[in-house]
């Protein structure tokens, strides 16, 4: 048979097929401990806050917690007050890290939750996160 040589062929290696990148610079990223062919990086979601806009109860101003690229759209999030939800209906990016939302309705109440859908592609963050889904009430909450 042509390409035999008469040696024996290698076996299985006795290392391991995956490394942990500490170091850095590689698929893990900086110090991420992450595996090497195990899958991408873990992305955490984008954190923000939301306060209504005094000039326009209709409106939001949203600051998030990192800069993220604003995609164009309208994004799919809603305003719970009560038993009266309100859809956005427009969105502007003011800075990398704030941006404007406007309503169908007030969003003033004392009692609202900013409603974001899971992977809603509105927003995301400089290596893709989707921001935070989820209810949050409005006011300064920590940002992490």
């Amino acid at each position: 048979m042509a390409g035999l040589t008469g040696k024996k062929a290698a076996g299985p290696s006795k290392t391991s097929s995956k490394t942990v990148n500490k170091a850095g610079g590689g698929v893990g990223g900086k110090g991420s401990g992450n595996v090497i062919g195990g899958g991408p990086p873990v992305q955490t979601c984008v954190q923000y806050t939301w306060v209504v806009n005094a000039a326009n109860p209709n409106q939001m101003i949203v600051t998030f917690a990192q800069p993220v690229v604003f995609a164009g759209g309208v994004p799919q999030w809603t305003v719970i007050t009560g038993t009266n939800p309100t859809t956005c209906k427009s969105a502007v990016a003011n800075t990398t890290t704030q941006a404007t939302l406007t309503f169908n309705s007030a969003v003033n109440s004392p009692v609202a939750f900013l409603s974001i859908p899971q992977n809603d592609p509105s927003f995301r963050g400089a290596q893709g996160q989707f921001v935070q889904p989820g209810l949050q009430a409005a006011g300064p909450q920590k940002l992490k």
